[in-house]
């Protein structure tokens, strides 16, 4: 046998055609690994691969199993925040004295909202209101 019959048994089997000829043309050593570019002799099927060592490999599939991690608990609080029921503060309204019975409006005017429409409610402040809203 021959060394280029030797050589060619060697060489690695083409994705796309399936024969062992897949040659390295060229490759440069960069910070982190080593590029390889490939050829095939028979289709002219071409590929480019990047190598890195065992331990570099190793870190860069720890590091990205913490982002994982770390995205499914940050995406997991935002589900519970946006599945929260939204809280609507009503705005406080002005304490004005009532003009009938001089007590704070709020804080317990002799006229509620069903005696309003009473005579003697003509002077109330939360009256006067609750004509206001009507349409």
């Amino acid at each position: 046998m021959s060394i280029q019959a030797a050589q060619a048994n060697n060489l690695p089997t083409c994705p796309s055609c399936g024969k062992r000829g897949l040659r390295i043309i060229e490759h440069s050593k960069e910070k982190i690994s080593i590029r390889r570019r490939k050829k095939c002799d028979f289709c002219g099927y071409m590929e480019t691969t990047q190598e890195v060592s065992q331990d570099f490999f190793a870190r860069a599939k720890e590091n990205a199993a913490i982002v994982y991690n770390l995205t499914k608990v940050l995406y997991s609080h935002a589900v519970e925040e946006l599945e929260k029921p939204a809280t609507v503060v009503a705005p406080e309204l002005p304490e004005i004295p009532c003009d009938t019975c001089g007590l704070m409006g709020s804080n317990g005017c002799s006229f509620g909202i069903p005696e309003a429409e009473t005579e003697q409610a003509i002077g109330c402040n939360l009256y006067a209101k609750n004509l206001t809203d009507l349409p």
